[in-house]
């Protein structure tokens, strides 16, 4: 599968734990040094991480989360969140992890035009610990100092708060607004052990660990000590949704909503929303995403969020509005813009936004955001359906970026390169399918060649071993059957081979309960439309396929075009040519930014079709403008499918010579 960008767009600014140092007995002390007045309502206020004696960095780092996300709801003033942090060391070309210490977090202040800088330590003092928190313009000079105390681990979290509403009242934040913010152990966890756990995970995925087992299993370890911990349960269901584990995760995201009340207003919407989205219940994750915007303006996570519901909702130009909010807020970031003028349908313009992409980070070969501003070319020209451009930019340059292998595939595959496609997939060559498996064989894959094969080869035999193997493999039949993927499914309906596939479908099937058959509904509407294709029922797939067609296909790739060349096979199979012919012509029209995944191994199927039903209908001039684009598409395919090019070159000859007699008529 390909990965499910939506789900990862903003990490949860979920606070952390961490040794606090504290002095003495059960309460704590705070005390301003400095008046506040030399901080000024809105000013933005940069976190740096805390230094710890003796040195933990772990530590220090919960203690600079749990504050940030604290002072995030501050009225008085605006604190930097992580996010910006982020992007403001990939602009210096520092790594994400960099550790912010006083020097680091003034010059980023500096450049970023930040008002004040947030930093201070943790020391222990006998079974206690002590925290001073210290706030400076960006150039070192003091603007105030405060410190907070208690005497065991139990009382660290609480003196975290006390500190955050010292410094939230003495830099003008009102009495009222303070009563009215829940305590920090009841909007987190009251486990420290808990939260510096869960701090680990999200430092390791930082790190760019997203889908690590360790990581995985700090968030179980966390949920062990505290399983009302609500963020957790949140980030183990979108890391285990990135590893395909849809079952699993929502099980983890139903849990963070049953203990919602765990979590700040912001974060529990944040959930909210991401589990509806899952769950295609759009409306409900729209208005809990424009939810957390109103309570946060800045948050890019609810600007993407509502970008791509927006998009799922057909609300397109809504959607360009809230590309442009995230653009003015992060330019470097993810390319909303170009993304929303495809679901538009005005590629040109996205391919131009694309490009001014790029420059900005021309400069910049080793970034993060010139590697995905790559793929994104990538994916902008295969919408356009240019795709030795797509094929170009999806190829590795060198340390700096090590490409898109599935777009490359799929770029080759639509040009009918299928041994460069099936080298770059990883898969068995064609003909040595009775070769043993590869060390890294992939049912995946194994099954998207197998279906390649049979539409662009018509070769079922090979087809046939190809999918024997895939059968065959023990991890195959080793995880959730609700999560099993439903390519062996359609490449056995393709191979004929209806009652294989009919017992695949039943496996999925009998596995589903409510939330995953809600989760899975339009792909699997695509299999059952297969199954019933098949078995020769193309009144029974039409309406499978209809109901598949009306929806985003696959909950990863978010795609909008995968059942349609599926629904123009079922028409011609019930004799319904121009319905067959429209569905067709929707396929080619549709823009999608994924939508190669699909062209690879249908665009040349469909180009040929077109071209005799227009025939049919005598329509000349269309059938030869289509039989054309598939002669231009396939001109350097590969040498055994070169007699398919010959073919339609003379089909072309004949339909040239019938073109005079056809005006006349």
């Amino acid at each position: 599968r390909n990965v499910k960008v939506w789900v990862t767009s903003g990490l949860f600014a979920a606070a952390a734990g961490g040794y606090l140092l504290i002095l003495g007995a059960n309460s704590g002390r705070s005390e301003s040094k400095t008046a506040s007045e030399k901080l000024s309502h809105g000013d933005q206020i940069l976190v740096g991480d805390f230094d710890a004696q003796p040195r933990d960095s772990l530590s220090a780092r919960a203690v600079s989360e749990m504050l940030r996300t604290s002072l995030g709801y501050s009225h008085a003033v605006s604190v930097v969140s992580r996010v910006e942090v982020d992007r403001s060391l990939r602009l210096m070309q520092l790594p994400v992890t960099s550790r912010l210490d006083r020097q680091l977090a003034q010059d980023l202040a500096i450049r970023s035009g930040y008002e004040a800088v947030l930093g201070g330590a943790i020391t222990p003092v006998g079974k206690g610990y002590v925290l001073s928190a210290r706030v400076t313009t960006p150039t070192g000079k003091e603007l105030l100092t405060l410190s907070e105390t208690a005497g065991s681990d139990d009382l660290l979290i609480p003196a975290i708060d006390r500190l955050s509403k010292s410094l939230r009242r003495t830099i003008g934040e009102s009495a009222s607004a303070l009563d009215s913010v829940r305590p920090l152990a009841q909007v987190t966890t009251r486990s420290l052990r808990a939260l510096k756990l869960f701090t680990q995970a999200q430092d390791e995925t930082r790190a760019g660990k997203a889908t690590s087992q360790h990581t995985l299993s700090l968030l179980r370890e966390a949920i062990a000590d505290d399983s009302t911990f609500a963020m957790a349960h949140r980030f183990l269901g979108i890391k285990l949704y990135l590893l395909d584990s849809v079952h699993a995760s929502i099980r983890s995201l139903r849990r963070a909503e049953r203990f919602s009340d765990h979590l700040t207003d912001v974060e529990r919407f944040y959930a909210l929303s991401t589990l509806h989205l899952v769950l295609r219940d759009y409306v409900r994750a729209l208005d809990e995403a424009e939810a957390v915007w109103k309570l946060d303006p800045k948050r890019l996570w609810a600007l993407n969020q509502i970008g791509i519901l927006d998009n799922f909702l057909g609300r397109h130009a809504h959607s360009r509005e809230t590309a442009l909010k995230r653009w003015q807020l992060d330019s470097t970031g993810r390319a909303d813009l170009p993304i929303a003028a495809i679901y538009a349908g005005q590629v040109d313009q996205a391919i131009v936004t694309g490009r001014e992409l790029l420059s900005m980070h021309k400069s910049s070969t080793g970034l993060n955001s010139s590697s995905e501003t790559r793929r994104l070319m990538a994916l902008l020209y295969s919408a356009a359906a240019s795709f030795d451009s797509a094929e170009f930019y999806a190829s590795p340059r060198g340390e700096s970026y090590e490409g898109d292998m599935q777009i490359l595939a799929y770029s080759q595959l639509s040009r009918g390169q299928m041994a460069k496609a099936f080298a770059t997939l990883g898969v068995r060559p064609r003909g040595a399918e009775s070769r043993a498996a590869l060390p890294d064989f992939s049912p995946v894959r194994e099954s998207a060649a197998a279906a390649a094969t049979m539409l662009l080869a018509t070769d079922r035999k090979s087809a046939a071993k190809r999918l024997n193997a895939v059968l065959a493999d023990a991890a195959f039949h080793s995880g959730d059957p609700a999560d099993r993927f439903v390519g062996p499914v359609l490449a056995l309906s393709l191979a004929g081979r209806a009652v294989d596939a009919r017992h695949e479908l039943q496996a999925i099937e009998s596995a589903l309960d409510s939330d995953m058959e809600a989760a899975r509904y339009p792909e699997l509407s695509l299999a059952r439309g297969a199954v019933a294709l098949a078995e020769n029922r193309p009144e029974a797939a039409i309406g499978a396929l209809k109901y598949a067609s009306s929806s985003f296909t696959f909950s990863d790739n978010a795609c909008r075009v995968c059942a349609l060349p599926w629904l123009g096979r079922a028409y011609e199979a019930a004799a319904q040519p121009d319905s067959a012919l429209v569905v067709y012509e929707r396929f080619l029209s549709t823009g999608d930014p994924g939508r190669v995944f699909v062209d690879g191994p249908w665009r040349a199927v469909v180009l040929r079709r077109l071209a005799d039903l227009y025939a049919e209908r005598g329509d000349v001039t269309t059938s030869i403008k289509r039989l054309e684009q598939f002669v231009m598409l396939w001109k350097e395919a590969d040498r055994d499918l070169q007699p398919q090019v010959t073919s339609a070159r003379k089909r072309l000859a004949e339909l040239q010579k019938s073109k005079p007699l056809a005006a006349a008529r």
